[in-house]
């Protein structure tokens, strides 16, 4: 799958044959159908799994840990992880949504609802702010990690990395008003 991430990525779906998967893959067509019944099948598949993994993990930190800090402190760890070292599926996501079965869609689209209410709870109590406040947050950390793949890198991974941890503590740490309306600047 990772070859048709790849291509999917570098392309799109729709200038992606199954040849052009096969031949970076190293494998026939014929070898190719017995995993998969269509191109769509892949995308699918090549979508659904990270996202899968990501909420995996998600749900597990949680259930150890709580809506807590150390569940934050994890789930953007493993955030960033994913987005340094995974195949771009998130990017694909977003971009080939038009090309995904709409019963799929609607499953991918209820875990990745799931998955962030997992970070806003744990944003939540470790920044002492109201699930509104907290939504922004997790969309903000979220979002500016998911925006490595447009990052032509000149930095090597781990210094990338280290941006991005210290980005995710800055956030996190910031004295946050409790509600959204707090936030608001006066006479607004």
């Amino acid at each position: 799958m990772r070859s048709a991430a790849i291509l999917f990525r570098a392309h799109g779906y729709e200038h992606v044959s199954v040849e052009n998967i096969c031949a970076a893959a190293g494998v026939t067509g014929p070898a190719l159908y017995r995993h998969f019944k269509s191109k769509q099948d892949i995308l699918v598949t090549v979508v659904e799994e990270p996202i899968l993994v990501l909420l995996q993990f998600a749900r597990a930190t949680r259930e150890k840990y709580g809506s807590s800090p150390e569940t934050l402190d994890r789930l953007m760890k493993n955030h960033i992880n994913h987005m340094l070292d995974g195949t771009g599926a998130l990017e694909i996501f977003s971009r080939e949504q038009e090309s995904l079965p709409q019963e799929k869609m609607s499953e991918l689209r209820r875990n990745m609802v799931e998955y962030v209410q997992i970070w806003t709870e744990s944003i939540a109590v470790t920044c002492n702010v109201d699930l509104e406040t907290a939504r922004v947050l997790t969309y903000a950390l979220t979002n500016a990690i998911n925006s490595l793949p447009n990052y032509r890198r000149t930095l090597d991974k781990e210094q990338v990395r280290a941006i991005l941890w210290r980005m995710c503590q800055t956030i996190v740490q910031a004295d946050w008003p409790a509600t959204v309306e707090d936030a608001a600047p006066a006479g607004q």
